[in-house]
Order: C-alpha cells, then sequence, then structure tokens
C-alpha cells in the first residue's frame, strides 16, 4: 500500500508541477468607460417594436396593410416609391399604427386587417377620421 501511495503522490506532484509550469497569464480586460456602459444599458433594455401600418392613398383612398420593425424607414421608403405595391398610388398617408413586442403577433394583426372583417373593423376604429378628411 506505501508503494501505490507514494506512487500516486509522485505522478500527482509531477501532474501540478505541468500545471504551474503550462498557466498563462491572461492580460485584464480594459475597463469599460461610462459611455459605453450607458449605451450597452439602453441597448439591452430599449425592447424591439415590430409594427403594424396603414397607409391610405390620396391618388385612390385605398388602404395599404404592412407590418416592420422599422416603421420611419419604411414609410420613406413608401413615399419614395421605392415599394412597387405602393409607386402607383402615391402620395401615401400613415393614418394608423400598433406596436407588438413580438413579431408573429404583429403580423398575425396585419393579417387581420386585411380580411373583410379587419377592413370593417378599421373603417370602424377610424370613422371620424375618414369621415372629416377623406369623405370614404
Amino acid at each position: 500500500m506505501e508503494r501505490s501511495h507514494s506512487w500516486s503522490s509522485a505522478l500527482v506532484s509531477k501532474t501540478s508541477r505541468r500545471l504551474v509550469a503550462s498557466r498563462v497569464r491572461i492580460p485584464a480586460s480594459p475597463p469599460c468607460t461610462a459611455a459605453k456602459s450607458k449605451i450597452l444599458t439602453w441597448y439591452m433594455a430599449t425592447p424591439i417594436f415590430h409594427y403594424v401600418y396603414i397607409l391610405l392613398s390620396l391618388k385612390d383612398n385605398k388602404f395599404y396593410i404592412g407590418s416592420t420593425s422599422d416603421l420611419r424607414q419604411r414609410f420613406a421608403a413608401h413615399k419614395n416609391g421605392l415599394v412597387n405595391a405602393t409607386k402607383n398610388r402615391l402620395p401615401m398617408e400613415l393614418i394608423f399604427y400598433e406596436a407588438y413586442l413580438d413579431k408573429y403577433d404583429a403580423i398575425r394583426r396585419e393579417d387581420y386587417f386585411k380580411s373583410t372583417k379587419g377592413k370593417q373593423t378599421l373603417r370602424n376604429m377610424l370613422k371620424e377620421y375618414l369621415n372629416k378628411k377623406h369623405n370614404l
């Protein structure tokens, strides 16, 4: 028993010597500045919204219903004629939008607004605006 004990302690000491010899010193990471920390905190705390939006063509008085995660960029694309579905129906006016935290909730709502029942609901929701501005 003594032999196995001394043999195992010799193995352990050789192993520990190898570990000590093979240690690599990793330099400390640079400190994070307050500005970077605030940006990271803002980015992590800011949710990404997904939007369902309704455009009204002032040319033919018909709706365009869509969804996006960047409403400003998408509306600018519509206004500049970069969207095939609306480039021949310009000018377009943004008359309604809803924001969702989940992309699939927004897509579901978009599909609802594109249905007959959804268009009736939309016209009922925007009744006063449509009567005053466009007599629809």
